[in-house]
C-alpha cells in the first residue's frame, strides 16, 4: 500500500498515545540508544561461556548493527550497566517513542488487487529494566530489557479510528478496545495509555488487572504523565519516490476491530514532532535486551511482522491459563 509521506507523519503524529504511570515505579522509559550506549555486547559460547565483544561505551547503534552477524542471534545480548536500570535520565517527556507501521491486507475470493482493511500504529515503548512482582514474599519476574508496544488500528482510507490495542506481556495479557470507548486526554484529545508498575504492559484504564492466580497483578495508576515529544518512525516502509512511501504488509489475521465505527475520534490537536530520517541501525540486531530472560529484539517478536491478535484476552485467561495460546478467548 503506498501514501504519501506527509499523510504517514501526519497519522502517526496525530494518534501517538499519551501515557500514564505509577509514580512508585522507579524504573522509566529510555531510548535504545541510551540502552545500547550503556550496555556492554555478550557472546554467549556453545559451552556456556560468556565473552564480552564489545565494552560499555564502545558500543552504539551503528557498531551494534556491525556485529550483529558475528555470531549466532540466540547467543549474543546486551548487558546493561546496573545504575542505567531506572531510565534515561532528563525530563521524561524527552524520552521518544518509536513507530512502526503496517498496512493490514484482508483477503477477498476472486480479488484482482489487493485490498486493505485497516493500517496498524505499533508505537514502541523501552523501559530499561522490568521491575520485580512480589509473590509470596520473594521478588520475581525482573529483567533487564523490557520491550512493549500499543498498536493503533485506523481506517486505511479516512485514517480514522478504529480501535486500539493494549498490549501486556508479549501479548497473552492484550485486549482490543473499539473506537467509541477509548479513553481520550482532555487536554491534548489524544489516545491514554495506561502503564503497569514494574511490569510495563499497556492497558486502557487505571485499575488492578488480576493475573497468575492473584499472584503477578498489574497495577495502573494516573499519576505520572508522559506526553513524548518526539516519534522516531522506523524504517521500515520503501520510499518510491515523489513524496511517496510503500508500507510494510500484514495479511490479516481476523480482528474483531474490522469496520469503522459511527462515533470515531476526532483527530487531535496537541501532537508529537516526528523523525522519520533516523536510520535505527539498532533494527539489524537480533539478539537480547538483557541477560536471561530479557527482551528479545523487535524484529524477532511475533508482533512486528504480524498483525495484532484477532481478540482480547478473557479475565479467566489472564488469572488461570497465562499460557493458553494467544488467539483464544472465552
Amino acid at each position: 500500500m503506498r501514501i504519501s509521506r506527509k499523510d504517514l507523519s501526519d497519522i502517526v503524529s496525530a494518534w501517538c498515545p499519551v501515557f500514564y504511570l505509577n509514580h512508585s515505579d522507579v524504573y522509566g522509559p529510555c531510548s535504545f540508544d541510551f540502552f545500547i550506549e550503556n550496555s556492554k555486547l555478550v557472546h554467549r559460547t556453545d559451552s556456556n561461556e560468556d565473552i564480552v565483544l564489545l565494552e560499555r561505551g564502545l558500543l552504539r547503534s551503528e557498531v551494534l548493527a556491525e556485529h550483529s552477524n558475528s555470531a549466532r542471534p540466540d547467543r549474543l545480548w546486551l548487558a546493561l550497566c546496573e545504575s542505567a536500570r531506572r531510565g534515561q535520565p532528563g525530563h521524561i517527556d524527552d524520552v521518544p517513542v518509536y513507530a512502526h507501521v503496517k498496512a493490514i491486507r484482508k483477503y477477498t475470493e476472486g480479488a484482482t488487487e489487493e485490498c486493505y482493511e485497516a493500517l496498524e500504529i505499533t508505537y514502541i515503548t523501552m523501559f530499561a529494566h522490568n521491575g520485580p512482582y512480589h509473590v509470596l514474599g520473594a521478588r520475581v519476574g525482573a529483567h533487564d530489557g523490557d520491550i512493549e508496544h500499543i498498536t493503533v488500528r485506523i481506517d486505511p482510507h479516512d485514517y480514522s479510528l478504529i480501535g486500539v490495542w493494549y498490549n501486556a506481556h508479549r501479548n497473552h495479557d492484550g485486549s482490543w478496545v473499539y473506537a467509541d470507548r477509548v479513553e481520550m486526554d482532555g487536554d491534548c484529545q489524544r489516545i491514554v495509555s495506561y502503564i503497569a508498575r514494574h511490569g510495563h504492559g499497556h492497558y486502557p484504564e487505571p485499575r488492578t488487572i488480576y493475573r497468575h492466580f492473584f499472584l503477578g497483578n498489574d497495577v495502573m495508576k494516573r499519576e505520572k504523565r508522559w506526553d513524548p515529544r518526539r516519534v522516531i518512525l522506523l524504517p521500515t516502509w520503501k520510499d518510491v519516490g515523489h513524496e511517496t512511501v510503500e508500507l510494510c504488509m500484514a495479511a490479516s489475521r481476523g480482528c474483531q476491530a474490522r469496520t469503522k465505527l459511527p462515533h470515531c475520534a476526532p483527530l487531535p490537536h496537541h501532537r508529537p514532532s516526528i523523525v522519520d530520517t533516523d536510520p535505527c541501525a539498532w533494527l539489524r540486531f537480533k539478539g537480547f535486551y538483557g541477560e536471561g530472560n530479557g527482551a528479545a529484539a523487535p524484529v524477532m517478536q511475533c508482533w512486528f511482522l504480524n498483525a495484532e491478535p484477532p481478540c482480547s484476552r478473557h479475565p479467566l485467561l489472564r488469572l488461570f491459563c497465562h499460557f493458553w495460546p494467544e488467539t483464544a478467548s472465552i
